[in-house]
Formats: structure tokens, C-alpha cells, sequence
């Protein structure tokens, strides 16, 4: 039988900040205003749907989604983003003590998306809470889903309209801003992108505004951030700014953010060492300059009464012994997963200590 389509947007879009704020497409990052002062090539990273994830419950033992994008996976600008995660869908579903499996995913079928089964096998049946990640590195168009039992049609309930959780918290999202890194460049899934791994690890919403190539501390970006009301600001900018670069341009990005926020935590991260640094000493000598960099910015910062402000700086996020990352910049998987579990660790007290 031919079983209904459910467009992901009317299960509620997460992972996506300004909610009532008009977009020039739905599964925009930025809102339209933002977006229209932004020099273009940012202004389309914006418009990539990384992060975003649509929460859902059901009995299904099948699940298809069919999904159209308007940039072709062929036309990635990074060798080591694979197709699925460049352009398709990953699936994961809860487990009866609150954590997140993997269940399935489905990469496009052409340049303009895809349509088929998440699950290569079929689901149990049982009723449970499924997230499905969008694209990361694609402008989505329009996601639909449909679910089936036994052959028959499965209903698919918004989150909220169905079995309650208690490990999720309903509490103000963490606002993550950084380079290509945050977006997600080398993980092979939608769903292993490190802020998509740290949102399933803290169980709160993480709004991903990672901008590959970017992360410059643009005024344009800082505006729309101070509109925002999360738990937390990240920022993540050291791989795409060199230590004078640090110094002159995240001190006005943090005081543009404190005008609107003055109590919101900020933690400011460390810059990642190099996966060839035995190999090439240069780098962790970059490395160690943009960190000092950022040490003395917080340094001046805080003298300026600029208060619940982080720092954290780590020997190597993805782990030391290179097996973490792609390209020795970024993370696979792997790295990924090193950098969401120090993460977690470090944000949680925060959180504790800020009840944000």
C-alpha cells in the first residue's frame, strides 16, 4: 500500500536557532535578514543544513525518507567529505535507558536527493523516539518521511505528542560556532559531526553554526548570535585565524556578544593540533602561538570585566595519536567522537555550576 508522507517540518525542526525569525528556505541556518548581509560565498555555507535534525516517535519496522537538495554531492568542495554526509540522511533511535544508537542511514540517489529505506533490515516494531539528521554540507529543499508495519501505514507523532522522556532536557540550547571543523568536514555521516555527537551526549539541543573556511569573528555573525538565548556560547575560531588575527578579532567579537549577553557563559576553545605534528615541528609551534594568543585575549578580557568567560585549551582534541583526523586538520569520525566526549566533559559542570 502506499503509505502517507509527513514533511519533517511539521515534526518540529531542532537544532536551528531563531525560530520566528523569517528564512528564505526552512532548512536555512541563518534567518533571511542575517543572511542578506553576508558576503555570498559565507551567505551560502549558511544555508548548508548542518546540525539540523528533525525528532520523531513511531512503531514502524520501516522507515522512508525522500529528501531534495539543490547543490549536487559532486560538487563538494572538500575531497574528504563523503556523498552521505555531503548530501544524506542518517537515522538514529533511542534506546529504552536514553541513549542514542545508530539505526540506519540512506545517501542520495542523484545530484538532487534521494528517497528509500533508512534501515537496511527491518526495525523491531517497537515503539520509540528516532532522530534523523539532515545534510550536512547540502541546502535542503524540502524532507519528507513515511513509516509502515507489517506493510500497513505506522502513524509518526511529533516528540512532543508522544511518550515523554526523562533524559532529555528541555532547557536552552549550546550556540556553536566555528570553522569547517564545527560543520563537519571529514566525518563520513550527517549524525558524527562533533555537535551533533555532543547534542546526543548531553542530551540538550546544539545549534551548529560551523562555517567551513570561516569563523572569522564577523560582526554580521556576532549580531545575530547576540539574538539568540542559549545556555552557552562555544567558539571554536583558532583554525582559521592566525595569532594576530586572534588578538584583533575575537575580543570585539566577545563584547559584541556581552552587549546582549552579559551573564551567558562563553567557553573559547583552543586551536587542534596537527595529525603530522611529529613529522612537521612548525605546526605545533602555530599551534602554541594561537593558543598563547588566545590566552592573553581571555586574560584582557576578564580584566575587563568580562565575566563567565572560558578558556580551554587541550593537547590534541581529536587524540594524539593521529588515527583521529582525515587531513591532519580535521577529524574523521573518530576524532570527532575524541572531541564531543572532552567536550561533554568540560560542559557539563558549566551547565551544573550556571543552572542554564
Amino acid at each position: 500500500m502506499n503509505t502517507p508522507w509527513t514533511d519533517v517540518l511539521t515534526l518540529g525542526l531542532r537544532g536551528r536557532g531563531w525560530p520566528t525569525e523569517a528564512r528564505d528556505r526552512p532548512f536555512d541556518r541563518l534567518p533571511a535578514a542575517d543572511t542578506a548581509l553576508l558576503e555570498p560565498d559565507l551567505a551560502r555555507l549558511t544555508r548548508q543544513a548542518a546540525g539540523l535534525y528533525v525528532d520523531f516517535v513511531t512503531a514502524a519496522d520501516t522507515i522512508t525518507a525522500r529528501w531534495r537538495i539543490d547543490d549536487a554531492f559532486a560538487g563538494s568542495d572538500s575531497p574528504y567529505t563523503t556523498p552521505l554526509a555531503f548530501a544524506g540522511l542518517e537515522l538514529y533511535g533511542m534506546t529504552a535507558d536514553g541513549s542514542w544508537r545508530w539505526a540506519g542511514c540512506l545517501g542520495p540517489n542523484g545530484p538532487a536527493g534521494g528517497e528509500g529505506a533508512l534501515s537496511r533490515a527491518r526495525l523491531d516494531g517497537v515503539e520509540r523516539r528516532y532522530r534523523l539528521y539532515l545534510p550536512l554540507r547540502s541546502r535542503v529543499l524540502s524532507c519528507e518521511i513515511s513509516a509502515s508495519r507489517d506493510g500497513d501505514s505506522a502513524a509518526i507523532h511529533a516528540v512532543q505528542a508522544g511518550p515523554p522522556s526523562p533524559h532529555e532536557t528541555r532547557e536552552r540550547p549550546v550556540c556553536y560556532y566555528g570553522t569547517s571543523i564545527v560543520h563537519g568536514v571529514g566525518v563520513d555521516r550527517p549524525g558524527m559531526a562533533h555537535a551533533s555527537q555532543l547534542d546526543r551526549a548531553l542530551h540538550r539541543e546544539v545549534i551548529n553554526l560551523g562555517v567551513a573556511g570561516r569563523a572569522r569573528c564577523e560582526t554580521e555573525i556576532a549580531d545575530a548570535l547576540g539574538r539568540l538565548d542559549p545556555a552557552l556560547f562555544v567558539f571554536d575560531v583558532l583554525p582559521n585565524n592566525s595569532a594576530d588575527e586572534v588578538r584583533s578579532r575575537v575580543p570585539a567579537f566577545v563584547k559584541r556578544i556581552r552587549n546582549h549577553h552579559p551573564e551567558t557563559p562563553i567557553l573559547l576553545l583552543g586551536d587542534r593540533e596537527f595529525g603530522d605534528f611529529v613529522f612537521c615541528p612548525e605546526r605545533s609551534s602555530t599551534k602554541i602561538a594561537k593558543d598563547a594568543a588566545l590566552v592573553e585575549v581571555s586574560e584582557a578580557l576578564r580584566r575587563d570585566n568580562c565575566s563567565h568567560l572560558f578558556l580551554s585549551l587541550h593537547e590534541n582534541w581529536f587524540g594524539r595519536d593521529a588515527e583521529g583526523t582525515v587531513d591532519a586538520s580535521h577529524p574523521n569520525s573518530l576524532g570527532a567522537h575524541r572531541f564531543a566526549s572532552v567536550l561533554a566533559e568540560l560542559i557539563r559542570p558549566l551547565m551544573q555550576t550556571h543552572k542554564s
